[in-house]
């Protein structure tokens, strides 16, 4: 693997194209341009809504065009890999898949001003639908792991579960105000009496913990305010751990197809 630290390689550029934007007339000259003002580095965005279209349609036209002209004016890129816009095909294969609010509503999918081509709202417990995600990159990184621009992967571009409800917060009803509370579908309540059993073992740890009175795990009652934080803490750190380890495999995946020929990366 080509080291950053021991090379005279200093990155220094900027974001350019998270598709549908800039439009593809405006490429040549922009990058040109890039080279021209001393920059050394791009990043592209490769979506998973926009360059997996359909279940067994890949598309990377416009990826494999934006990496050829920055081969041409000697730029370096990162591919940024975007997994928070499910395809369209994914809702519809997996109709339980979108995340769900404390009040019982779903909310994916749906556009947000930084993603405006849709597909938020997925529930990364979703086991199904993420096997999906981490196909896209399979077939991203084999795609682009040979392609002389490439000079690193960003597999974790500020992973995070809640952005989409930031909205919820204007919302009257109290329980919609806890938009960041999510999610609430049935698999992430059983995740969590999983994840909980796993981590107090004993069940006298856990009321210990959250100063109560359970018999066995199937009984506990899952977070619905703040203000019992012992069990709000763990429930947070429930969806810590399940995006972590949605990262971690993402960066086992990128590891094996990539071969070790660039560095990885995630950003917060």
């Amino acid at each position: 693997m080509r080291s950053l630290l021991t090379s005279e390689y200093i990155p220094f550029g900027s974001q350019y194209y998270r598709a549908p934007s800039p439009s593809s007339n405006a490429w040549e000259s922009d990058l040109k341009n890039f080279a021209a003002l001393g920059f050394n580095t791009v990043k592209f965005w490769v979506q998973w809504r926009w360059n997996h279209p359909a279940e067994d349609d890949f598309y990377f036209d416009d990826i494999d065009r934006l990496m050829d002209i920055a081969q041409h004016n000697k730029l370096r890129v990162m591919l940024n890999t975007i997994f928070d816009v499910a395809p369209a095909w994914v809702y519809q294969k997996f109709p339980d898949a979108s995340m769900v609010t404390l009040s019982g509503r779903r909310i994916g999918p749906q556009t947000q001003p930084h993603r405006q081509i849709g597909g938020l709202g997925l529930c990364f417990n979703h086991a199904e639908a993420m096997a999906h995600s981490f196909r896209f990159l399979h077939e991203t990184v084999k795609r682009y792991r040979n392609h002389p621009a490439l000079e690193m992967w960003n597999v974790g571009s500020e992973p995070e579960l809640t952005s989409s409800m930031a909205e919820m917060r204007l919302y009257a009803d109290s329980a919609e105000k806890m938009g960041d509370m999510l999610c609430y579908c049935e698999r992430c309540q059983q995740g969590f009496k999983k994840w909980l059993a796993e981590k107090y073992r004993d069940i006298s740890r856990l009321n210990v913990a959250w100063n109560r009175n359970y018999h066995a795990y199937d009984e506990i009652e899952i977070p619905k305010t703040r203000n019992t934080f012992n069990d709000m803490i763990d429930w947070r750190m429930f969806f810590v751990y399940t995006l972590g380890e949605n990262v971690k495999r993402r960066f086992e995946i990128a590891k094996e197809e990539d071969q070790g020929k660039h560095p990885l990366l995630c950003h917060h």
